[in-house]
């Protein structure tokens, strides 16, 4: 089965109109021999499982419409499509003329169309897609620019929500555009879907509500009945809570299918689970008609995501990281969601926001009202059968505009977690296996939160091995006021002379600060460096205090050279144009964290002068 399959890609590069090899020429109706008025039929389901025909009629064919790519514009004749027109979800609804098997359509006419316009995408510019599956790429494609911008959103430098939205922007004009996915949320809270949907509404995926299928005779594993026409499902979170893009099988031959017709991701070499789907109904809409579909079994893998379409293999499935979230509630009471994400590595730009958007359902769900909490997430990460990494930081949720902003604690929760996964996929040092993934979440009453406001000392001068006592009022997100004292002792090794600075704050705001005066320490130099970096993030709910000396050194990628002798800081700063020696304005030279029951933000630096322990001390 496999040569004739080559055999027919090659041939329909050659000559469509001649008979193709190792298939009869009555399967396959060739894009060269369409015709403006000629009609057909289109196979889908509207309802249930049962496989519909539609009747088409050709308008034209529209040679070359994207590069290298016709497509053929058909009208949808009949009742059922003058009510729905083309609904979400068709995409890869085989369509055939003269019992012969043109394409699938794949393709939109704009949004308000009062005709049933589609695009068909012809089966010979899908075919190769099985072509590319026999030479696999590679899985893991390193991206350090990307990596690192996780890891910058990850230490609190930047927000970092651009980097985690998965579509193109499918625009609402009159152009022929590939149907976005019918993407389907089962068991997920309206607030989150809400959030998602504003979140995605540039991109304009059609976004559904699905429910888990039911009816299906305990056992039955028969796939006789996945047929081109019949619904199927690329899975991209599955459990508790699911999330699934749904299409239609174009092609099968025996355990291989194609489907949806256009890309999904556009990701090439995947490995995502594959489901049944049975459509409750089709929901007609002036806008956009979708179908309402409900998810099955997961019954085999897809493999290849290309321009012109999906193929996957019924069977086995493809590993699956499994994520278990347990949250606590202010009443002590105990809620557990498990589901499973593919962490595909070529899936790097959308996995991570889809496994964010299930713990936020999870950890939206759990808080049981609209209240004011706090968070205390901890977090574990197996990876690579020998190596764990473990994360805790705390959340209050903000105000915005005056008002608490609602799932705010939620959002930056899971944008770190996402983040530090996202970053570890991108990796530019080697690939990573993702064995598990688990949260557990403690709501604690009220917002917690305050600010560093101010900050005194008992001193303007110093000395090494000096003590200094230190003041500082935070002022709390309900009004009142909180004094810390702490008393340091400095190294004795500090310069005679020259100035330190104190910087006493919130731990984003101390990592944002480290991140422009020490760029170095956060750009991995190895694989080690960078779970090095992840672990060592400070807490949202710890008091730093900071001490650095000026002191003009030296950064040779991740080592730091503090106080080199002038001859090696004039040779070394002679090749910071290289980009791998880059010049230090201070070093840090203690560090020192006092815990506490809210989220800090905010920082206040001190700047004292250092003097030699013979020259006396001023009080």
């Amino acid at each position: 089965m496999r040569a004739k399959i080559v055999l027919l890609i090659a041939a329909t590069h050659v000559a469509l109109a001649t008979p193709l090899p190792g298939r009869d020429s009555r399967v396959i109706f060739p894009v060269g021999q369409v015709r403006a008025g000629m009609t057909g039929l289109a196979k889908t389901v509207l309802f249930g499982e049962q496989i519909e025909e539609i009747q088409i009629e050709v308008v034209d064919v529209l040679r070359n419409y994207y590069p290298g790519q016709d497509v053929v514009l058909v009208r949808l004749l009949g009742p059922q499509a003058e009510r729905i027109g083309v609904a979400a979800g068709m995409s890869g609804s085989p369509v055939y003329i003269e019992g012969r098997l043109l394409g699938a359509i794949a393709y939109r006419f704009g949004t308000f169309s009062k005709d049933p316009l589609a695009g068909v995408v012809p089966v010979e510019q899908m075919l190769p897609i099985i072509q590319r599956e026999e030479r696999r790429a590679t899985l893991w494609l390193p991206e350090r620019r990307v990596s690192d911008r996780f890891l910058d959103t990850w230490l609190g430098g930047s927000q970092g929500e651009d980097l985690l939205l998965p579509f193109p922007d499918q625009g609402l004009g009159q152009s022929l555009v590939p149907w976005p996915p019918l993407l389907v949320f089962t068991g997920f809270s309206e607030s989150v879907l809400s959030w998602v949907r504003r979140t995605l509404q540039a991109w304009a995926p059609a976004i559904a509500v699905g429910g888990q299928a039911s009816g299906r005779v305990e056992g039955d594993t028969s796939l006789d009945d996945l047929q081109p026409g019949s619904p199927v499902a690329l899975v991209l979170v599955a459990g508790d809570a699911t999330v699934e893009a749904v299409g239609t099988v174009t092609w099968r031959d025996g355990e291989e299918i194609l489907a949806f017709g256009h890309s999904v991701f556009d990701a090439g070499p995947i490995a995502l689970p594959m489901a049944r789907v049975r459509i409750a109904t089709t929901i007609p809409s002036l806008y956009a008609s979708e179908k309402l579909p409900l998810i099955g079994d997961l019954i085999g893998t897809f493999y290849q995501d290309r321009l012109t379409g999906t193929f996957g293999k019924l069977g086995p499935l493809p590993d699956l990281t499994p994520v278990k979230v347990r949250c606590w509630g202010a009443d002590a009471s105990e809620r557990t969601y498990n589901f499973r994400v593919a962490l595909d590595p070529s899936l790097r730009t959308v996995i991570p926001f889809y496994l964010r958007v299930a713990l936020i359902n999870a950890l939206e769900s759990s808080r049981m009202s609209g209240g004011d909490y706090s968070l205390r997430v901890r977090s574990y990460l197996d990876l690579n059968g020998n190596t764990s990494l473990s994360f805790e930081n705390f959340y209050a949720r903000r105000e915005t505009a005056g008002f608490l902003s609602p799932m705010e604690d939620v959002l930056r929760s899971t944008m770190d977690i996402a983040s530090a996964i996202a970053s570890l996929m991108f990796n530019p040092f080697q690939p990573v296996r993702f064995d598990s993934l688990r949260l557990d979440v403690e709501f604690l009453p009220r917002s917690r939160q305050a600010e560093v406001m101010h900050l005194w000392y008992d001193r303007t001068s110093v000395s090494p091995g000096d003590s200094l006592s230190i003041v500082c009022t935070l002022l709390t997100n309900d009004g009142q006021w909180r004094t810390i004292q702490r008393r340091i002792v400095l190294p004795r090794n500090l310069p005679e002379k020259g100035r330190i600075a104190v910087n006493v704050g919130g731990g984003t705001d101390l990592n944002r600060l480290d991140m422009r005066n020490f760029p170095n320490r956060f750009q991995p130099v190895n694989f080690r460096h960078l779970l090095r970096i992840l672990s060592s993030r400070r807490r949202n709910d710890q008091l730093y205090i900071q001490v650095t000396v000026s002191d003009a050194g030296l950064a040779l990628g991740a080592k730091e050279l503090p106080a080199p002798p002038p001859s090696l800081l004039a040779m070394f700063s002679a090749r910071q144009s290289a980009g791998d020696v880059r010049g230090l304005p201070a070093r840090i030279v203690l560090e020192e964290c006092i815990p506490l029951d809210f989220e800090v933000t905010g920082i206040q630096t001190a700047t004292l002068l250092l003097r030699s322990e013979t020259s006396g001390q001023e009080k």
